[in-house]
């Protein structure tokens, strides 16, 4: 990226700002253009820039409502009701993919408050220059595909490393295609706006002709949406945090989506010291673990006892599941629960009977050199089931109880 677009960028942000501020904003060096990342502004204070080493006033800048207005009417295009629901959520995008920030009174609404439905009496605004670095994936990228087929991809780091950065490259360049993997069908989960960037309908920041994006919708409702409304092959999603998002992320991977994820942790070693999968509690009792990927599939199924039950939907791409035995015999209901665990987190979710293979652990078997979560197993039996929501949230309710 070079000074000139970083600067060019900074330039057209200002051009949200009223008269006088946007004559004060465009006042400094090319090289503090380039270097600033936030203009904010705070009612009764001065417009602040944001760079790497802090914040700086710009002298002679002293912030009234009838600014941040302003802003609000050029960054809606004068149609704020358009950007009522992203508002909702403390924020809104401008032509150009600028995120703006929104701060002032919320106005909860819903039983016990749970939702919002805007803000009111705006007190201030932080205004995000986005900047593309089209290429910054491009070295990383081929270490990333399998036989033409990206792998699924966990990109960690902490707070203002880069890591949406590069994970809008990637999707890019997987979207549309390169020397190392063809085009890719993704679906992109913008819950922020900030990969995307959409105005309107449309991208404001480049991610790929392939890529159909769901902007403004939190990651765990996004997910089964795209799932069931645009087959995709790859589905990306930034900054995993919330257990919901977690959850969104266990379904796409139990359908056998590729996932490209970002997620905060300060090392790989905190990433690692975090739960492998879920942890369930059957009705008798019965410990029951579901894989969240491939990888830990396999985990599952080498750390589990030799008598233990493991299952897995029938031709069907989805989760590993080991209902822990500890030698004894499971009950019938332990059993049918963890078949409907493994139906549920699987490509059948939607069925309404799934076939489920189970056996004991020492027949499953992993072929040499087989791909990450491929098994082979002989002999065993199958159970036909019905994936259910409601037993499987009874099911982490009385995990909660118990752990």
């Amino acid at each position: 990226m070079t000074e000139e677009y970083a600067a060019s960028r900074y330039e057209d942000a200002c051009a949200l700002l009223p008269g006088r501020l946007r004559a004060a904003a465009m006042s400094i060096s090319q090289r503090e253009k380039a270097r600033t990342e936030e203009l904010r502004l705070r009612i009764g204070r001065a417009l602040y820039l944001t760079t790497p080493a802090g914040e700086t006033a710009l002298p002679q800048t002293r912030v009234i409502r009838s600014d941040l207005e302003q802003v609000l009417d050029r960054a809606t295009e004068y149609s704020r009701y358009t950007a009522a629901g992203t508002m909702a959520h403390g924020y809104l995008t401008a032509p150009g993919g600028f995120r703006i920030g929104v701060c002032g009174t919320a106005l909860p609404t819903g039983p016990g408050a749970g939702t919002n439905e805007g803000v009111r009496d705006v007190s201030s605004l932080a205004i995000r220059i986005p900047r593309v670095f089209e290429g910054v994936a491009e070295p990383v990228l081929p270490e990333l595909v399998e036989d033409g087929r990206p792998a699924g991809t966990l990109i960690l780091s902490p707070p203002g490393g880069g890591k949406t950065t590069l994970l809008r490259d990637l999707v890019r360049l997987l979207s549309q295609g390169s020397a190392v993997c063809p085009p890719q069908r993704v679906a992109l989960v913008d819950e922020r706006g900030e990969l995307a960037a959409v105005h309107r309908g449309r991208p404001q920041l480049e991610v790929g002709c392939h890529t159909d994006v769901m902007d403004g919708c939190p990651k765990h409702l996004a997910v089964p949406m795209l799932l069931r409304a645009m087959t995709p092959g790859i589905i990306a999603l930034d900054e995993v945090a919330l257990s919901a998002d977690v959850e969104a992320v266990y379904a796409a991977v139990g359908c056998g989506v590729t996932l490209l994820a970002t997620v905060h942790a300060a090392s790989l070693r905190d990433l690692e010291d975090r739960p492998i999968g879920r942890d369930l509690l059957s009705s008798g009792g019965f410990r029951i673990l579901v894989g969240r990927s491939n990888t830990q599939n396999d985990q599952l199924v080498r750390e589990a006892f030799k008598t233990d039950y493991w299952f897995h939907t029938q031709r069907i791409h989805g989760s590993h599941v080991i209902l822990c035995t500890q030698g004894q015999e499971p009950d019938e209901q332990s059993m049918t629960e963890a078949a409907i665990l493994a139906a549920y987190f699987s490509q059948g979710r939607e069925s309404g009977q799934v076939a489920v293979d189970y056996t004991q652990v020492r027949n499953v078997k992993k072929p040499h050199g087989a791909r990450p979560g491929m098994v082979v197993y002989d002999p065993y039996q199958t159970a036909y089931v019905t994936p259910s929501e409601g037993r499987v949230k009874q099911l982490e309710e009385k995990q909660g109880r118990t752990g």
